[in-house]
């Protein structure tokens, strides 16, 4: 060979046999390594001790530097498989994390009609072309009461309103203000709990106490009561308590909109949440006692009238379906005051008339 090597390569006639084909296999190139110059203050004796510069010589001094260019094709396709198994993998996991979370938040309707099949007598949405919803308010009454009902009469809407049975006294004017307006009482039992978590004896004491103060509540402002409405709290449900309900004479409550009010404090999120959801027949769940209810309030209903929606209480609704050709849009409600003396007396609250003592009722424990 004529000349040193400019471009600092090694040439193939340089290299062993054995490292041409790991080259080949492995598709490398080696580029020298050139050490740092020596210093001029070497005597010639010092020369001669250090290696060369040759590029041409390997030692110590001068040693190969690899530069990886590419996998040969077997890698690199192991390596891609990996890749997409990994990417797979990670893919299936937020699957499985977000889409219950978003089926509980936001449920599309096959999940509600699946349900409305299975538990035929529950209450989920009634099938209708009609532009109509029914708006239920849990929780009442309290001191958001008054300006909740404000918010439905600007919109000429109802609701059905499911009382917490020791909320109702001390309340009796906004409870006569519910019945008042339009808008009509559903039960939702004794106290703030989950209604699943009681022993039946108990749910059922609970029950006739609500109903008492509801039947109560009626009749003072002089109106009928014309159906029976009990929504679980929690809104759980056993097939114990819904034979219960069945024997009580209620039709059980629950739902196709729910914005998670009770949770999620932003009325915006919670309004953009029914608005996205509203269909004919659905069903809007939401709550009394919150502050964040009335600007949500405010919000849905001019929108939903605005999109040619009529907002109506549960009876309403129901009156508006063919029953014939949907026989679970019913009321379900027998006489008002079934089965009331079949309870023990000593098992009833007997501060039930707190607020209407002056009004006596047939559904009054006797004595």
């Amino acid at each position: 060979m004529s000349g040193p090597n400019p471009t600092g390569l090694l040439e193939t006639t340089d290299i062993h046999p054995a490292m041409m084909k790991l080259c080949a296999w492995t598709r490398l190139r080696f580029v020298s390594f050139h050490p740092p110059p020596k210093p001029d203050c070497l005597d010639n004796a010092s020369r001669l001790l250090l290696p060369s510069t040759n590029p041409k010589v390997l030692n110590e001094w001068s040693m190969a530097r690899i530069t990886l260019f590419r996998f040969p094709n077997k890698l690199r396709r192991r390596v891609r498989r990996n890749r997409m198994a990994t990417l797979l993998a990670l893919l299936a996991l937020a699957v499985l994390l977000v889409v219950p979370f978003y089926i509980i938040y936001k449920p599309p309707p096959f999940v509600i009609n699946y349900f409305a099949r299975k538990w035929p007598d529950v209450l989920w949405q009634v099938k209708t072309d009609q532009k109509i919803i029914g708006l239920t308010i849990d929780d009442a009454p309290s001191q958001h009461t008054a300006d909740i009902l404000n918010v439905l009469k600007e919109n000429d809407a109802h609701a059905t309103f499911f009382l917490i049975g020791s909320q109702m006294n001390g309340r009796e004017e906004d409870t006569g203000a519910i019945i008042q307006s339009g808008s009509e009482l559903g039960n939702h039992g004794m106290h703030d709990e989950a209604s699943r978590s009681l022993p039946i004896d108990q749910l059922e004491s609970d029950i006739f106490e609500v109903r008492r103060k509801i039947k109560i509540a009626y009749e003072y402002e002089d109106k009928p009561l014309v159906a029976g409405y009990f929504r679980p709290g929690s809104g759980f449900f056993s097939n114990k308590m819904r034979r219960l309900v069945d024997k009580l004479g209620y039709r059980m409550v629950l739902g196709s909109v729910y914005p998670h009010d009770a949770q999620i404090s932003s009325w915006r999120t919670n309004a953009n949440h029914i608005l996205s959801m509203a269909r004919p027949g659905a069903i809007i769940i939401c709550h009394d006692r919150r502050s964040w209810t009335v600007p949500m309030l405010r919000k849905v209903l001019p929108e939903l009238r605005e999109r040619g929606y009529r907002i109506l209480n549960l009876t309403e609704l129901l009156k508006e379906v063919d029953t014939d050709k949907h026989p679970n849009a019913t009321t379900h409600i027998r006489n008002p005051c079934l089965d009331l003396d079949r309870l023990d007396t000593r098992a009833r609250i007997h501060s039930s008339n707190e607020g209407y003592q002056r009004l006596r009722t047939p559904c009054d424990p006797a004595g």
